[in-house]
């Protein structure tokens, strides 16, 4: 797992596909994906203070994509995830390093989250609500990249052997 701040904006009136395109464009143009982060942020960031500041910032929200399990362990090798609960990750008197942390993962192919918060700092009833909230937008966007509305969302990093910028990349899927 990388371990990396990023920040996500999208325009409010951007439309579905505009705003697939923009969150793909814009992890893609993170550094290494991230990889020098770890690093930075234990060094000063080039005698940048701007850049450290921004490094030493405590994030409010961790979200860490597991990825796909169900690859990890072998379809007729007779070991897999346990079906019961591992318990607590951490004891409940330790600091949290983030206000609110999900999880994700797919498991015997499903996707799943695990929301971790501290009841002290949030309601059971506004995590639920935004992890509702969460699967909501999910289900929102595979309808829509299951439609004929969807353009594709190919952005030019899709193509990195061709030298396109996204109007040009546009126009030559449009004349497909």
């Amino acid at each position: 797992t990388a371990l990396y701040p990023v920040h996500l904006h999208v325009p409010a009136n951007a439309g579905t596909d505009h705003a697939i395109k923009h969150v793909k464009t814009t992890l893609r143009a993170v550094p290494g994906h991230g990889l020098g982060y770890g690093v930075l942020r234990h060094l000063d960031a080039g005698g940048d203070p701007a850049a450290a500041d921004a490094l030493r910032m405590a994030p409010e929200i961790r979200f860490n994509y597991l990825g796909q399990t169900d690859q990890i362990f072998a379809t007729d090798g007779g070991f897999g995830p346990a079906p019961e609960a591992t318990g607590a990750a951490r004891h409940p008197a330790d600091r949290r390093d983030v206000l609110l942390d999900i999880n994700a993962l797919v498991s015997r192919g499903e996707l799943s989250f695990h929301w971790t918060y501290s009841r002290a700092i949030h309601r059971h009833d506004t995590i639920a609500q935004r992890a509702q909230a969460c699967v909501d937008t999910l289900r929102r966007l595979i309808d829509h990249c299951l439609s004929a509305e969807a353009d594709g969302g190919h952005v030019p990093t899709d193509f990195p052997l061709m030298n396109l910028d996204a109007a040009a990349l546009d126009t030559l899927l449009d004349s497909l």
